[in-house]
């Protein structure tokens, strides 16, 4: 199902047949399942493949279509992404990551009515995932996430937090990085090692989201960020700088 997704996902991003609405349906059906029932292996491929599902399915034709579509199971994949990244493992979470991003792309289900009961969770997981997790490429999956949401209103209530989890992600993530640096590889732990790696990459997707995020804040969030943009001004003026 990962795959066949995959395959309609590529071909609507190059203009040919894109997938259809009944086709589609299926497969969420059976990732749905796949995601909430199945082992970590298999969930995570399943989480994988919803994203390329919200990626190539178009949600608006639950308005003119009288049988099961890809909308009318928008609650039950969103369940089971919110499910993957509660209790999956690494390679579960980030794929769950990914396909948020997708849902957060997908125009007709950030309209849709179900978006204030998704929305708010998914964005707290991702931001628990980059405070938390130990996997530097799953904390940089979750990050991508967070930087999805297209407009200031997806956030909701949790603006404030998020810009300031990110913030200090950020500034956390450039003093790992300049201590990776100065490891060689044949002296690394395991920890150091995944350091190594992913902490560049994790660095600049913290940069970019917080940059994202800043610039999506209003006027009226200005009480509420003021301690973030105090506390974190240098990692704020250094990142504007990097980015530049």
């Amino acid at each position: 199902a990962a795959a066949r997704a995959a395959r309609f996902t590529t071909e609507k991003e190059r203009g040919e047949a894109c997938l259809d609405d009944e086709t589609a349906s299926l497969l969420a059906e059976a990732c749905v399942d796949a995601a909430t029932k199945e082992g970590d292996k298999v969930r995570a491929n399943a989480a994988r493949a919803l994203g390329h599902v919200l990626a190539a399915a178009d949600l608006s034709l639950a308005r003119t279509r009288d049988k099961a579509c890809v909308a009318a199971r928008l609650q039950d994949i969103t369940q089971a992404l919110m499910s993957c990244l509660a209790t999956g493992n690494a390679k579960t979470q980030w794929n769950a990551c990914r396909a948020v991003r997708e849902l957060f792309a997908n125009a007709t289900a950030r309209e849709s009515a179900s978006r204030d009961a998704w929305s708010p969770s998914a964005l707290r997981m991702c931001l628990m995932l980059v405070r938390d997790a130990r996997h530097f490429k799953l904390r940089a999956h979750a990050a991508a996430a967070l930087a999805a949401p297209p407009g200031r209103e997806a956030f909701g209530n949790a603006y404030a937090d998020v810009l300031g989890v990110v913030a200090s992600a950020a500034e956390r993530t450039a003093l790992s990085t300049t201590a990776a640096s100065t490891t060689t590889p044949s002296s690394a732990s395991s920890g150091d090692s995944d350091a190594l790696r992913h902490a560049p990459r994790l660095a600049a997707r913290l940069a970019a989201t917080l940059l994202r995020v800043a610039a999506l804040g209003r006027a009226d969030d200005a009480a509420s960020v003021r301690d973030t943009l105090v506390k974190k001004r240098e990692t704020l003026r250094r990142v504007a700088l990097e980015a530049r």
